[in-house]
């Protein structure tokens, strides 16, 4: 699958760890077909052999910048408007990544008409869980994982998710004004629920990764903010290796304000 990143010039410290993981991705057994990079400039250390990048105008808003990268990615040929790829922010760095499940989610999305599934999840209570999950469909490639319709509830969000290009395309040409924050507003929540089909992915036993994010078995990403500040939990089994790379790429508080202890 191919994979999509936006980042932005004002993180561009923040980057260098984000680059970090895209190249240990990239190195992995079983790799993304290519990755595209949204941006306002071309980060120090990004090779065109490995990251395609595509630049936006940072003057524009955050839907309109995603709009016109968009358009001019599948203007490029490169992805197809049919096309599925996985959609990620900076922020949300790719600490383990398999592509072959990746591929068959894919498929099963084209078989089932589904235009999103996303990875974050969307609801937190346990009951609310159970009715989320009614009629789920079976995922062979990930032992323990399944996929289950959203219904309305945070259909658009900005967590990682793989995204049918010309579905996304349509969201972002009716609502190209919106921020990175109104983009999850109630009107795009809606529009996006009764327009597209959107499911997310489920495991179970779901693997805590810290800050209501679960690992699955062929992807996991760690949360961070779009300022730097890492999300401590005492409970990721992450939070140590990411300490480490803070200080080895020189974010420290005195740059973003980092909560490392």
């Amino acid at each position: 699958m191919k994979i999509i990143l936006y980042t932005n010039s004002e993180y561009a410290d923040v980057f260098q760890l984000t680059l970090h993981f895209i190249h240990k991705t990239m190195a992995c057994p079983n790799p993304p077909e290519k990755i595209f990079l949204f941006s306002d400039y071309v980060p120090e250390g990004v090779v065109a052999s490995l990251i395609s990048v595509f630049l936006y105008d940072p003057a524009e808003p955050y839907a309109a910048r995603l709009l016109s990268c968009v358009n001019d990615l599948t203007a490029s040929g490169e992805v197809g408007p049919e096309e599925r790829c996985l959609f990620s922010h900076d922020n949300d760095l790719l600490y383990h990544y398999d592509d072959g499940p990746f591929n068959a989610l894919a498929e099963i999305m084209t078989k089932n008409g589904i235009d999103r599934v996303g990875f974050v999840p969307t609801v937190y209570s346990d009951p609310v869980q159970l009715w989320f999950r009614r009629d789920p469909l079976p995922f062979p490639a990930a032992e323990g994982c399944f996929l289950f319709k959203n219904p309305c509830f945070f259909s658009y969000n900005v967590g990682p998710g793989i995204w049918k290009l010309d579905a996304w395309l349509d969201i972002l040409r009716r609502f190209p004004d919106k921020t990175y924050r109104t983009i999850e507003s109630e009107d795009v929540i809606n529009y996006t629920c009764h327009h597209h089909k959107i499911y997310n992915m489920h495991a179970a036993p779901r693997k805590h990764a810290g800050f209501n994010r679960f690992a699955l078995p062929f992807f996991v990403f760690v949360h961070i903010t779009s300022g730097g500040e890492f999300l401590n939990d005492a409970g990721s089994p992450y939070l140590a290796e990411m300490q480490e790379l803070y200080h080895k790429y020189g974010l420290t508080r005195a740059i973003r304000h980092l909560h490392i202890h």
